[in-house]
């Protein structure tokens, strides 16, 4: 969908209903088998390099050089002018015998120590947070639109929100359908006008109350399975004949007949 709240859409019914579905997916449908993770938020986070650790210390070594670095001898010997390489093969054939590219990794290292104006140190690195989106795909648009702030690179992180008790219900309440846009509510139909409808006539973006044959079901349409599933686990489901719109939450009902009041 090119329009989604995921790239910065506006919020109306479509794009509305798209997160929801995409909200569905990462939490409680097939994406969770990506990532494996209950309850999750999708958290950018920002690579960082921690430089300067002593080098008996470390088993990663980098080289400075003014606002560069390098992280293998073969890394700066690629980037150096023929001057440069050749004064390496000059200190490597004083000490070595050998051309640069042909002593030991940490003999380079020492040489590439000796030059003026380059420091060689340990290196390790960390991942930060950035910012956090309730789906994969706004977390990723995120890292599309801003990457070029954050040289060392982005990645998408996924927490577990086990005990953030506000926040997973807004998302349960958001996949469930009890927390719908307004637009829909002003469209629905009274409770007790609603009728069954043939399935054939299902809207495939929300939460429904389906007729299976024989009983009644919460479901919604998975896209990628083609068929009706059940709201909580997601099981396929019987072929449902019927379906019917869930009726308002009673807050809803309650403000309905205090505006009738009115």
């Amino acid at each position: 969908m090119d329009k989604t709240l995921a790239t910065g859409a506006e919020l109306d019914q479509a794009t509305f209903d798209d997160f929801v579905q995409r909200l569905r997916h990462h939490v409680r449908g097939e994406g969770v088998n990506w990532h494996h993770t209950a309850d999750a938020l999708f958290t950018v986070q920002e690579k960082k390099i921690l430089f300067g650790i002593d080098r008996d210390y470390a088993d990663k070594l980098a080289v400075a050089v003014e606002d560069s670095m390098y992280f293998s001898p073969k890394e700066y010997w690629d980037a150096s002018d023929d001057s440069m390489r050749t004064t390496l093969d000059d200190m490597a054939y004083n000490e070595h015998d050998k051309p640069f590219l042909m002593i030991d990794v940490m003999d380079q290292w020492d040489l590439l120590a000796d030059l003026d104006d380059h420091t060689v140190s340990g290196w390790d690195e960390s991942w930060e947070y950035v910012n956090s989106h309730f789906t994969k795909e706004a977390a990723e648009a995120f890292i599309r639109r801003k990457k070029h702030d954050y040289p060392r690179g982005l990645r998408v992180y996924v927490e577990a929100n086990i005990y953030c008790w506000e926040f997973n219900a807004i998302v349960k309440g958001l996949i469930e359908g009890k927390i719908v846009h307004a637009a829909a509510l002003a469209k629905q139909v009274p409770a007790q006008e609603q009728d069954w409808q043939p399935i054939k006539t299902a809207p495939k973006d929300t939460a429904l109350l389906l007729y299976c044959d024989s009983y009644f079901e919460l479901g919604h349409f998975n896209i990628r399975l083609n068929r009706w599933v059940d709201l909580e686990k997601h099981r396929g489901l019987r072929t449902p004949t019927h379906w019917m719109q869930l009726p308002p939450a009673p807050a809803q009902l309650a403000q309905s007949a205090d505006k009738a009041e009115g």
